[in-house]
C-alpha cells in the first residue's frame, strides 16, 4: 500500500495511480484513456486534509504549454509541445470513425446526403431516450451490468436506434436546457459505446481501449464528438482526463464548448458505462426525472462499490473516486468520503459518519484503499 500522511494529501490521478496492474484487463485504459488501478493503493486521511483539485482548468505534466518568457526558452518548448499536440489531434481525427454516417457520400457532402432540415433538439432527445430504452430492453440484463452484444447485430431494434442516431447530425444540443443536455449526452455516450463495440469490435488491449474512446464518434449538429469529448469536454465541462499528460479536450474557440454543461455534477461518473465489469450500471436518463435517477445511480453504485470496515477506520472505494477525485467537493480524499456518505445504505452511512466525526473531533485517521477495477468486457451470452 501507499500511505499518505494525515494531511489528507492524495496522489490524485498520477501515473502511478493509473497504471499499477500488469494483467491485460486491468492495464486497459479507463473511460477516457486512464489506466487500471490496483487493489491496495491507499491513503490515510485526517481532518486537516487540504488536497486540492489538480486538474480543473490546468494542464497535467509535460503537456503544459508555458507562457513566453523574456529568454525565449519557455516559448520554444511551448511551441514544440503545441505543434506536437496539434499533430496528435490531426492523427486522431484521421482515425476517427463517425458511426452515424452510413455512406461515404455523406462524408463528402453531408447536407446533400442527409437532405434534412435542422431537427428540434428537444424532440430528438426524446426520440433518443425512447430508442435507448427499447435497445436496453433487448440486450441489457443483470440490472444494467451486462450487455449481450451478440444480440445487437442484425437486431431490428438496434437498426431502429441507428436511424435515430443519424438524426443527431442535424441536431444542435446547445439549444437544450441543462437537464435536457445532461440526460441527452448521458444517453448518447452509453449508446455510442454499445454501438462502437458492436461495429468496431470488443477492445482486448490497452491500445484498443484507448483507441475506442478517442476514435468512436457521432456527428452531432455538424460537429464530431468522440466518447472522450462527450465525457470530458461536455459532461465534465472541458476538464482534462485523469490520464497522464492530458489537456482540456476543447480549445477555447471550439464550437463544441457551446454544448458543454454549465455546472459539473460528479454524479455523472455513476451514470457513464465504458463497457467494463466494474463500470456503473446502464440506464436510460430522462430530463424530467434526472435528479432522482442520478441519485439512484449513485446509491446503487456506492452500495456495491464502497466497503466500510466495522472493526477499524478503513474504507475501500472504487477507483473511479480516485481517478476523478478532483470532481468531488474540494478534491481532497476527505471530501470524497463526505460526498459518498449520504449515498450509502443506512448501516454503512452511519459507520462512515462515525469515522468522519471521530476524525474531526479526535484527530484520528481514516485509511482509504481503492479496489481493483475489473476491465474485462461486460459481455453476457445466453
Amino acid at each position: 500500500d501507499m500511505v499518505i500522511g494525515a494531511d489528507g494529501g492524495s496522489p490524485g490521478a498520477s501515473a502511478e495511480a493509473l497504471g499499477d496492474r500488469e494483467d491485460e484487463s486491468s492495464s486497459s485504459s479507463s473511460r477516457m484513456d486512464e489506466g487500471g488501478g490496483g487493489t491496495t493503493t491507499g491513503s490515510t486521511v485526517g481532518m486537516t486534509s487540504d488536497a486540492g483539485d489538480t486538474s480543473d482548468g490546468q494542464d497535467i505534466g509535460p503537456a503544459v504549454v508555458p507562457e513566453m518568457d523574456t529568454g525565449g526558452g519557455g516559448w520554444i518548448v511551448g511551441n514544440v509541445r503545441s505543434r506536437a499536440r496539434r499533430a496528435y489531434q490531426a492523427w486522431v481525427s484521421r482515425k476517427q470513425r463517425v458511426l452515424n454516417r452510413v455512406a461515404e457520400a455523406e462524408d463528402a457532402d453531408p447536407e446533400e446526403a442527409r437532405g434534412w432540415v435542422p431537427e428540434q433538439p428537444e424532440l430528438v432527445a426524446r426520440e433518443v431516450l425512447a430508442a435507448v430504452r427499447r435497445l436496453y430492453g433487448e440486450v441489457v440484463c443483470n440490472e444494467g451490468k451486462v450487455v449481450q452484444y451478440h444480440r445487437m447485430q442484425e437486431n431490428p431494434v438496434f437498426e431502429e436506434y441507428t436511424v435515430v442516431a443519424r438524426k443527431l447530425r442535424a441536431t444542435d444540443p446547445s439549444r437544450l436546457s441543462e437537464p435536457e443536455k445532461v440526460a441527452f449526452f448521458l444517453n448518447i455516450y452509453n449508446a455510442l459505446l454499445l454501438h462502437a463495440i458492436t461495429a468496431l469490435g470488443q477492445p482486448s488491449t490497452i491500445l484498443e481501449r484507448m483507441n475506442l474512446y478517442s476514435q468512436a464518434c457521432y456527428e452531432i449538429g455538424g460537429l464530431v464528438y468522440s466518447l472522450n469529448d462527450i465525457e470530458h469536454g461536455v459532461l465534465r465541462r472541458n476538464r482534462p482526463s485523469p490520464a497522464p499528460f492530458s489537456r482540456e479536450p476543447f480549445a477555447r474557440d471550439d464550437p463544441r464548448l457551446r454544448s458543454a454543461v454549465l455546472t459539473r455534477d460528479p454524479r455523472i461518473h455513476m451514470a457513464l458505462n465504458c463497457g467494463a465489469n466494474s463500470c456503473p450500471a446502464l440506464a436510460a436518463y430522462e430530463s424530467t426525472h434526472l435528479d432522482q435517477q442520478l441519485d439512484s445511480a449513485v446509491s446503487l453504485f456506492c452500495g456495491s462499490e464502497v466497503v466500510i470496515h466495522d472493526d477499524q477506520p478503513e474504507v475501500q472505494l472504487s477507483m473511479i473516486f480516485r481517478w476523478y477525485q478532483g470532481d468531488f467537493g474540494d478534491g481532497s480524499v476527505l471530501d470524497v468520503l463526505r460526498w459518498v456518505a449520504p449515498h450509502l445504505p443506512a448501516g454503512k452511512k452511519e459507520r462512515l459518519e462515525e469515522m468522519l466525526v471521530h476524525s474531526e473531533q479526535n484527530g484520528g485517521d481514516i485509511a482509504v484503499k481503492y479496489m481493483r477495477y475489473d476491465w474485462s468486457i461486460n459481455d453476457g451470452r445466453e
